[in-house]
């Protein structure tokens, strides 16, 4: 049985295609679908509503989305106040900060 590299190629890219078009999918075959589109849904007691189901979803994905923005936010700032730390030690202070110690230059 010989195969080639398109052939290899082909059935790669099928299979990975299959395998992003089951993780989006939103229909709704089995309950214990486990699609990547189930994150967006809402559980019960949001869910009463059909009609507002995506609404919510929309509302969750959005304060995801804020909330991570000022987790990054937050981690940015920590980072700026750290460096401002390690400037402060080296530069003002007079204090050599080395992660290795006995390396001098």
């Amino acid at each position: 049985m010989e195969q080639n590299f398109e052939d290899l190629l082909r059935v790669l890219r099928d299979s990975a295609s299959n395998a992003f078009d089951g993780a989006f999918s939103w229909s709704s075959e089995s309950a214990t679908s486990t699609s990547v589109s189930t994150l967006l849904r809402p559980i019960d007691p949001y869910n009463r509503w059909p009609f507002l189901a995506p609404v919510i979803g929309a509302a969750g994905f959005a304060a995801l989305v804020a909330l991570t923005g000022i987790a990054v936010g937050a981690l940015l700032v920590m980072l700026a106040a750290l460096a401002l730390v390690g400037f402060l030690l080296t530069e003002v202070f007079g204090y050599e900060l080395a992660l290795n110690p006995n390396v001098r230059p």
